[in-house]
């Protein structure tokens, strides 16, 4: 019995070590197979990745610092080295944005999309871009819908595609649709001082005053700090819990709330102020799509 348990332990064994590689590989940590990996490449191969790095490195800290310009060429050098590496893309596209390059910024943000097409940041800034209202940048409702609601679909907790949703209903004139997509929005993130305050503005323009000022109240006391603002899957905020681009340029409307300060003024005050602005882009809007339309006739009588 013992002569047998030994020949079985034997086979065991051996069957064990001809197949220890199998066994090592399933064993190890993921991140330990990645070292395992990087250690077998080339020279050449490390000092990309080293450099690579160190320029992304050099570029966070000049983004942060606020030095755009620099942070633009480190971000460019290093996407040289890496051409699809998503967050050197994402952030490209962000100093781009701040810098008023439009077009720019939305090549980065295609490129993220064209190396992961399941970012939903990517299509969220795409989505933002295409219905900031800046002059210069390009204004198409229906691309903007079309990417923000891919972002909402792709990440249902992030908070922001919701109210830029509800922003492009405003610019369209619906606002039964806008307060549907900012209710949800509220009930996503009720510390969202964005759903709060264009909800403030939905009873304005309803004339219910007790409800505007109730939530116009919120919308201040929640900008005020006091209860800080994050949205429910942190997608996109720096380490402050601020959005990435709060803090620089931001779309037409979003400046609104944004500056909200009990200095502002009243609420009727404020959102008559609002309502002036958000029929001003609704102007732009069909004044640019009368000239599109104009061009493309031109085009085609040209053409004939």
């Amino acid at each position: 019995m013992i002569t047998i348990c030994r020949s079985i332990s034997g086979l065991v064994l051996a069957m064990l070590l001809a197949n220890c590689d199998d066994a090592t590989e399933v064993s190890q940590p993921p991140d330990q197979r990645v070292a395992t990996g990087a250690s077998l490449t080339s020279p050449a191969e490390r000092e990309r990745v080293k450099n690579f790095w160190d320029l992304y490195r050099r570029a966070t800290a000049k983004r942060i610092a606020g030095d755009l310009v620099e942070a633009t060429a480190l971000l460019d050098s290093a996407l040289a080295l890496d051409a699809e590496h998503l967050d050197a893309l994402y952030y490209a596209g962000n100093v781009a944005y701040e810098l008023g390059q439009f077009t720019v910024a939305e090549h980065r943000w295609r490129q993220e999309l064209a190396a992961n097409e399941h970012s939903a940041r990517a299509h969220a800034q795409i989505g933002m871009l295409y219905s900031s209202g800046h002059l210069g940048a390009p204004f198409d409702l229906d691309v903007s819908r079309q990417q923000l609601q891919a972002a909402h679909k792709l990440n249902r907790a992030e908070t922001g595609p919701l109210v830029q949703l509800g922003t492009v209903a405003l610019l369209e004139g619906d606002r039964q649709g806008a307060g549907r997509w900012l209710q949800a929005a509220a009930n996503t993130n009720a510390r969202s001082v964005a759903a709060v305050y264009l909800l403030g503005y939905l009873a304005w323009s309803r004339g219910e005053s007790t409800q505007m000022q109730t939530l116009f109240d919120q919308a201040l006391l929640l900008a005020s700090g006091t209860t800080a603002e994050v949205s429910a899957s942190a997608e996109g905020q720096t380490a402050s819990g601020r959005p990435l681009l709060e803090r620089g340029r931001t779309p037409e409307l979003a400046g609104f709330w944004r500056r909200l300060s009990p200095l502002a003024g009243g609420a009727d005050e404020e959102y008559a102020r609002f309502d002036v602005v958000l029929e001003e882009l609704r102007r732009r809007l069909v004044t640019d799509d009368a000239a599109n339309m104009a061009a493309t006739i031109d085009t085609n009588v040209l053409s004939r």
